[in-house]
């Protein structure tokens, strides 16, 4: 009687260990789906492509590896193409954005994984940004996906005025 109750103590252990694991499962799989649908949507409704040098990066914080930092960059713009008429027009706090176009100055804030193995920090790339190819892509040969994002990078938001374009 004592082995059957040992059984059953364990199979419930296990019952309630993968009914845990499930539900963890589950409600990553539904914000990941959530977030990527997100993503999707932006994607579809943005056209716009950016060229400049890069002026500024300011650390934010690492990125869980040796050579990869998280940065806020400015960049100058020389050449900018904005095709779509909802960039431009003020979004409400659950949209997603890229970066933050100040027309006036003709600067763009944006975050940025930057790589610290080939990026030396007294060189200023040229950078090209398209929202075509989805990329960020550095004269010096560093490529990597736009970071579309909300509200989570307090830094980049400070550089919203009036007269800003979320992108």
């Amino acid at each position: 009687m004592n082995m059957n109750r040992n059984i059953l103590l364990v199979a419930i252990v296990v019952a309630v260990f993968l009914s845990l694991v499930g539900w963890y499962w589950h409600k990553n799989y539904v914000l990941y789906h959530d977030s990527t649908m997100r993503v999707q949507k932006y994607l579809d409704s943005k056209s716009f492509y950016i060229s400049g040098r890069m002026l500024t990066k300011t650390w934010l914080y690492n990125y869980g590896s040796e050579y990869k930092d998280v940065y806020l960059i400015q960049m100058s713009v020389d050449t900018i193409s904005l095709i779509d008429n909802s960039v431009g027009s003020k979004q409400s706090s659950d949209s997603l954005f890229w970066g933050i176009l100040n027309p006036m100055d003709s600067t763009v804030f944006f975050v940025s994984e930057y790589r610290k193995d080939i990026n030396h920090e007294d060189s200023f790339p040229e950078i090209k940004v398209s929202s075509k190819t989805f990329h960020v892509e550095f004269s010096n040969g560093y490529r990597h996906p736009m970071r579309v994002h909300g509200y989570e990078f307090p830094e980049l938001l400070s550089n919203e005025s009036s007269v800003t374009i979320r992108l």
